[in-house]
Parts: structure tokens; sequence; C-alpha cells
């Protein structure tokens, strides 16, 4: 019995070694590999974050999608020495590919990710969807396993990159304790919208980089070297249009066309502007994301667009790059009323309270007058003046800008008739001012108080269908009111007639440049609506 004891402790270490010489890896072997790559790729990742990502953001990812388990444990110490190491105000959220957060309210934006191969690198990009990272934002490839890299490999990583438009990446790999950075440049004084993979920097031990004045994350969008680029866009006057030049070319116009001007001269590129004609619109439908020009460039038919362009949540899900340039109101626009008559304008420039103020104090006068008359001589030369004859003419007379055959020699008499004049300026300049204005108007104004009162008044409303979105709180309104497609948009305020019951909501850009051009035969009166962005 005590032999069998005594073996079994043999036996264990001899089934132990022949596990160890089966393939497993021993801790010295894990330290050695620790000691070989770890400190230098350290090194190059905290002066990353110290240099680049410190003073950009609050959070940090770290993604690591590793298959061999030297690599994972030289990752781990990494990561571990890592947060050892850096004395910074960002937070870091370290995570592996299987438990990337795609609920996280933040989207991410500097991340490092930590791979081994090619194949480790694709589960992470898989999960690069555009609402869990941001494409616009700064990426570290950290290579693990640099005795199994290829340059074919670092080609096909900055080409994935570059199918979701990421330009901000760089590839850290450690050769004999250095560490290589490469990166990629899109567009050159060689060739426009290709990936090239390029050694762009060396981080050594103790000296840091061997081309201080290259920056890690250098700006490739400022110049691109004359390249041409394909712009989706359509008529949308003022925002976009089209006008001849000298030499009898089409060239774009408006407030975005003017923009289009500005952005290639500083970028420094050239433009072929795609239009999206009418005939395009035949089969829109809402599943066609309310624009052929978003559309195209989405399908890569084009580099991008610019236009009217109003800001929506499905738009943004689609077009994370975009951004909003101009902010204006939304409001209602109504036509014009019918045609003033001359008794219309003459009774216009005041409202009925205001008529109804004038008369009494003219009535109030008039029976003043009546009841001084009975009275005795004395009684009304004090209040009328000496040998008054007639106030009541002298009254209607001094209210429309006569004067009087006999002035008043009493004071009190003076001081009521000073009042009285100064009474007859203020209400006769008023209404002289107010009349002018009305004089010059053809159409009858819209007493339209707000949108309920149009409802009220069975209005018909319409609206550009992406605007229509901002009207979908208010449920009765957004069942009620009419989408128009933005061919039938321009068309529509050309077919507008004076009184009819219509409302378009739309940008206050439209509404003055609609006034503009249909001056003075047309005139489009606006309500205030909604604020909000486009661009």
């Amino acid at each position: 019995m005590r032999l069998v004891l005594l073996l079994i402790p043999v036996v264990l270490a001899i089934y132990c070694l022949n596990i160890n010489d089966a393939g497993a890896v021993s801790t010295s072997e894990l330290t050695t590999y620790d000691t070989k790559y770890e400190w230098s790729i350290k090194e190059a990742i905290l002066m990353i974050f110290r240099d680049y990502f410190c003073e950009s953001t609050v959070v940090v990812n770290l993604v690591t999608s590793l298959d061999e388990l030297e690599t994972k444990f030289a990752t781990d110490q990494l990561i571990t020495d890592l947060i050892k190491g850096f004395e910074g105000n960002f937070s870091i959220i370290i995570e592996t590919v299987e438990e990337i957060m795609e609920n996280w309210r933040r989207m991410k934006e500097f991340c490092v990710f930590f791979v081994d191969s090619y194949k480790s690198f694709e589960l992470i990009f898989k999960k690069m969807s555009n609402d869990i990272f941001s494409f616009t934002g700064y990426y570290v490839i950290a290579y693990m396993n640099p005795e199994s890299i290829h340059e074919s490999e670092i080609q096909k990583i900055f080409e994935k990159f570059w199918t979701k438009g990421i330009v901000n990446a760089v590839f850290l790999c450690p050769v004999n304790h250095d560490i290589h950075i490469h990166t990629n440049f899109p567009y050159t004084q060689h060739y426009c919208e290709e990936v090239h993979q390029i050694l762009w920097n060396i981080y050594r031990a103790n000296v840091g980089l061997l081309y201080p004045n290259r920056s890690i994350f250098p700006d490739k969008l400022s110049n691109f070297y004359g390249c041409e680029f394909h712009v989706a866009t359509y008529e949308n006057p003022p925002f976009m249009t089209t006008i001849k030049d000298n030499n009898n070319n089409l060239v774009t116009w408006g407030f975005d066309g003017i923009l289009l001007w500005a952005l290639e001269e500083s970028l420094n590129f050239k433009t072929k502007v795609i239009y999206v004609h009418k005939q395009s619109w035949k089969n829109h439908t809402k599943e066609y994301l309310t624009l052929k020009a978003l559309m195209m460039v989405m399908n890569e038919n084009a580099n991008f667009s610019i236009g009217f362009l109003v800001t929506t949540v499905r738009r943004n899900f689609y077009m994370t790059s975009s951004y909003s340039y101009y902010t204006t109101n939304l409001v209602w626009a109504i036509p014009s009323g019918e045609k003033m008559t001359p008794f219309q304008m003459f009774t216009k420039p005041f409202q009925k309270a205001i008529w109804g103020l004038v008369m009494m104090t003219m009535g109030i006068s008039v029976l003043v007058i009546r009841i001084v008359r009975r009275r005795s001589r004395k009684i009304r030369n004090f209040v009328f003046g000496y040998k008054v004859k007639y106030p009541v003419l002298n009254m209607f007379n001094i209210l429309f800008g006569g004067s009087m055959p006999r002035l008043p020699r009493r004071n009190f008499a003076r001081f009521l008739l000073a009042l009285f004049i100064l009474y007859a300026i203020v209400i006769r300049n008023a209404y002289q001012g107010a009349l002018f204005h009305f004089m010059r108007m053809e159409d009858q104004p819209r007493e339209i108080k707000n949108i309920k009162d149009m409802m009220d008044r069975n209005f018909t409303l319409y609206t550009l269908d992406a605007i229509r979105v901002y009207l979908q709180p208010f449920e009765y309104i957004y069942n009620n009111t009419i989408p128009l497609a933005v061919h039938q948009f321009a068309d529509f305020w050309q077919n507008l007639s004076v009184g009819n019951n219509i409302a378009i909501l739309t940008s206050e850009d439209h509404v003055a440049y609609w006034n503009k051009i249909g001056f003075p035969n047309s005139y489009y009166p606006e309500k205030h609506g909604r604020s909000k962005g486009s661009g």
C-alpha cells in the first residue's frame, strides 16, 4: 500500500511533462515574448495617449481580438501596464471582440485594436457599424504578432478602413524593438481615392519618434491635389440653382452653389456636378430615403451631396459624416387675400377697436358741445371762447387739419383747444401713414393668427416630404398635411393663386426668394412655425 502512494506523484509528474512536450506554452516562453515586444509598443501607445488622445476625448476604447495564447498573455500584461503607466484624465474601456457593447450610449471614436492576425482584425471590422463606431474617429491597430505580419495584410487592413471612409488610422508593428507606424494617404499628387500603405514613422525606445515633425494623425483631407469629385445635387432655389457664365457654360449658383465654389478653392479639388432631374422622381417612395442625391452618395456613385437637405434622424443614421452648416426657421406661407376695394383701403389703416374709440371720442365731444350751448353766455364764452359761434364745425375743421377763424382769448378755452389739436395731430398722422402703406398694396392681407385658425377655415396644408417629419408630434396636423416632392415644390409656388385657402410649411429663405421673384405681382405672408436646422 505504501508503494502505491509513493508512485502517484511520479506518475503525475510524468503526465505533466508529456503535456508540456505536446505543445503547451511554458511561463518562461510567455515571459520571453513579453519582454521582447511589450515595452516598446507600450511606450508608443502611451505617447499617442499623451500627445493625441488626452486633449480630445474623455473615453478611449481598447478592443482585443486575439487567437494565440502567447499574444493573449502579452496583451493582458500590456494593457495592465498601460493603465498603470498613464496619468491622464480620460476613462479606458476594455472589451473583447465578443463583448463589444452594441447598446453603449457613447459611440466609439478613439480606439486601440489589439490583434495578432488579419483574421482577428476582420472579426472587429465586421462589428464596425456606424451606430457603434464613429467613422470620423481615430483608430490605432496594435499588431501583437510581428513575426507573422505581411505587407499585403497591412494593405488589406487600410483598404477595409477606406471602404467605410475612415482615414485617421495607424498600424503599429514591432520590428527589432522599434515600432513601425504605418498609415495611408488617399489623396496625393500622384493618385486620387487610392489606398497605398506606407511606413510613416518609427518609434524607438529612449529616443521617441525618428521624424518628430510628422504627426501620427496628419491632416489628410485639407488638400485634394486637384482630384475630381462627383457632386450629386438638385435644383432648389435659392439654395442651389444654375446660371450661365460669360462662356455660356452652366455653373452652380445660390447659397450652396457659392459655398461649393469656396470649397473647391480652399480644398483644391475639381467638381463634376450631377443634377437629379425631375424624371428621377417617377419611382419616388418613402423607402427612397427621400432624395436620390443621397442614395447616389450611399451607393458610391457620387462623392458628396450639397443642397437644402433637412436634418432628420434617419438621414443622420445613414450619413454620419454629414455636417449641418446653416439653420433657418420653418414658417407657414399663405397666399395673399382678395383684391382690396377703395373703401377697404380707406378703412384698413385702423382696426375696428380704433375706429370705435375715434367715433366715441367725437360723439362725446358733440354731446358736451350741445350741453354747453344750452348754458348761459358767460359759461359758453368760458368754454368755447369769446364770440365763437360754430364749435362743432370748428371741431371737425381742426380734426381734418383746418384752422379756426377766431381763436379763444380765455386760458381755459385755449387749453381745451390745445388738447384737441394735439389729439387730432396724433390721430391724423397715424391714419395717413397707415393709409399710404395700404394704398401701395393691391391684395388684402390675410388675418390668420395661428395653425388652429387655418384649420378652422379649412385650409389645405402642404409641405416638403422631408420637412413633414417635424409635424409627427402633432398628429392631427401631420395627417392633414400633403407631402410634396422637390420638383413639385417649385411648380407649386408658381401655381398659387390669390385668395386660395392653401398654406405651405417651408423655410423663411424660400418665402423671401419667391416674394422677390414674384414682386409686385405676388406676395406670400408667413406665419412662424418651428425652428429647425438644414444644410
